[in-house]
């Protein structure tokens, strides 16, 4: 069995362990992975055209970068190309890496149907094995004494450090007074949101209950698989206060479609940066597992200028 494995570049440490590791179920898997397989002097574009043509099975890790990537997209479209036009039976094996959901990994492709998996979830790591098996590309006794846990842990551990854990969210700036839509304005710069707020911006002299900044995720996303890792991870960020016009901020979790509370935490915010850490095992296991948003809600009462701006930064999931 010859695997194409198909990444990122920014992905190359993921690419890495997934070849390690499938070498490791047989001595009969050949892989190709540009991270490991292309040596000083080849030519590149040479060597990933015959590790295409000579590939059994395509095995695209979707994540934020590969969909960002054209030179991802147009190996994924020859993989594609080889499914229709081979009279060799040809496999895509899709996973996904968060925050991209399995639901958004293909969509609008010609391969939207392809049932996809994420890699850092042992269960669909065990589905996946055992679709190697059914389809006779691995022998099933190759599988007995392979290490998944430890694989699952350090995909896992790449995955925590990423910069920005909500990458994929929808922003959402919310005042609960929807005849004052300016009372709260919100900038991203990288992974910086800078939240600029002014009470009474429709002239009228009465404050909002609350305003709120919502990173609401299209579907739902699990920090469930995090959890089963390493269960001191933490949710982190950095709440900058500017002008000292905020004295607290509640950050919630929510859960589910439509959006149920999981848990409230409130924190005293004081002017310049205040470091962020929430124990992620305190949450309830099922809510965890389908985050649906979470929200920075500035109360009434917390605010304590009709003016201010603060911004939220560096917000990872790790352990601690």
């Amino acid at each position: 069995m010859k695997v194409f494995i198909s990444h990122s570049s920014k992905d190359i440490e993921i690419a890495k362990i997934l070849s390690y590791f499938l070498k490791s179920l047989s001595m009969d898997i050949g892989i190709f992975c540009s991270a490991i397989s292309i040596n000083q002097g080849e030519d590149f574009v040479k060597c990933i055209e015959e590790g295409l043509k000579n590939s059994d099975v395509f095995i695209p890790l979707i994540s934020k970068n590969y969909i960002e990537s054209k030179y991802c997209l147009i190996e994924l479209g020859y993989a594609y190309s080889k499914t229709v036009f081979n009279d060799k039976k040809y496999y895509i094996l899709p996973f996904c890496i968060s925050p991209i959901t399995r639901s958004e990994a293909l969509l609008g492709t010609p391969l939207a149907h392809l049932q996809t998996l994420m890699l850092n979830d042992k269960k669909d790591m065990q589905n996946f094995l055992r679709t190697l098996i059914r389809y006779r590309l691995i022998p099933e006794e190759s599988i007995i004494n392979c290490d998944l846990l430890n694989f699952v842990d350090r995909v896992n551990n790449i995955i925590m450090q990423s910069e920005n854990i909500l990458g994929n969210a929808i922003i959402l700036p919310i005042c609960s007074d929807l005849d004052n839509p300016n009372a709260i304005q919100h900038i991203q710069d990288n992974s910086k949101h800078i939240v600029n707020f002014n009470l009474f911006s429709n002239r009228k002299n009465k404050k909002p209950d609350f305003i709120s900044l919502v990173f609401k995720f299209p579907g739902t996303f699990s920090f469930y698989d995090f959890l089963k890792s390493n269960a001191d991870i933490r949710f982190i960020c950095e709440i900058n206060s500017y002008t000292d016009s905020l004295k607290d901020i509640d950050i919630e979790f929510k859960y589910h479609e439509p959006p149920q509370m999981l848990k409230s935490h409130k924190f005293k915010i004081n002017q310049g940066i205040n470091s962020i850490e929430i124990l992620i095992k305190d949450m309830n296991i099922e809510g965890l597992k389908q985050i649906s948003e979470i929200c920075f809600v500035c109360w009434n009462s917390y605010i304590v200028e009709e003016e201010g701006m603060f911004s939220i930064e560096n917000i990872q999931v790790k352990a601690i």
